[in-house]
Order: C-alpha cells, then sequence, then structure tokens
C-alpha cells in the first residue's frame, strides 16, 4: 500500500492534489517539472513489549494489579500489531 509512510517508494510526476512537502527539488530542477516522491507503509516490524514485574506493580487499583492492566494493554497492543503484519514479541 502506498501512503505517506516513511520507507521510500518512488518518483512520479506531481499531480494535483499532491502535498507541497512531497515534491523532491533536486528532482524538479533536473527535469524542470514538478517531480514528488512517494513512499510505502512500513510492513513487516519486530516489535517488542517490556513489563516491569516489580513490587510496585503489584499493587491494585481496582480488582486487577498494575501489572494486569500493563499485561492487558500489551495483548491489546500485540492483537494490533499482529492483524497488521506485524512481528510481536514479550
Amino acid at each position: 500500500r502506498r501512503g505517506l509512510g516513511l520507507e521510500f517508494h518512488q518518483l512520479r510526476e506531481f499531480r494535483e492534489g499532491d502535498s507541497l512537502r512531497q515534491i523532491d527539488w533536486k528532482a524538479t530542477a533536473r527535469q524542470r517539472t514538478p517531480i514528488a516522491r512517494e513512499y510505502q507503509d512500513e510492513r513487516d516490524q519486530q516489535i517488542v513489549f517490556m513489563l516491569d514485574c516489580g513490587q510496585h506493580m503489584r499493587s491494585q487499583d481496582d480488582e486487577l494489579s498494575h501489572f494486569d492492566h500493563a499485561l492487558n494493554a500489551c495483548l491489546l497492543l500485540s492483537y494490533v500489531a499482529l492483524r497488521q503484519g506485524d512481528a510481536v514479541g514479550l
């Protein structure tokens, strides 16, 4: 999928509706016509979550400990990352 990600994909002719930020000024000067940079979304990222298992994480706000809340957040973020095609570790 092409978009506004950080990974460079290609140069192409500037089109109506493109952001001025996409213009590659050096290529535009060489070609003497506006040239835009196109990026693609980054995929296949490796994401590692680290959980604090210290004594302070055992305290509780309600029925769950701070550790349980943090673990639930990691599980939810892991689910989203895996659905997007990224690798997840804990």
